[in-house]
């Protein structure tokens, strides 16, 4: 069985609960002992700019910036210790 997942967002700072969806789904799923990734096409590629992410705050969910750090800070406790961000 593949252990692999891609998620496409296209969803940027307009739609905060789409765009963090993404990320939030990509660390459940590295939590799973997935190796996840996540592709940014469209407005979502202005989500990795540091002052547009840390102002788009998802619904029940830290800022998107705190959720992009999550992502990419390494978890030694996982086979696959870090999101890959691709855009």
């Amino acid at each position: 069985m593949a252990n692999h997942m891609l998620y496409v967002g296209t969803h940027g700072g307009e739609d905060p609960n789409r765009a963090g969806l993404l990320f939030s789904a990509a660390l459940a799923a590295r939590a799973n002992q997935f190796e996840a990734q996540v592709a940014l096409l469209g407005d979502a590629v202005f989500l990795l700019n540091d002052g547009i992410a840390s102002e788009t705050k998802p619904m029940n969910r830290p800022s998107l910036k705190e959720l992009i750090d999550q992502a990419l800070t390494p978890d030694p406790k996982q086979p696959y210790p870090k999101i890959v961000i691709h855009c």
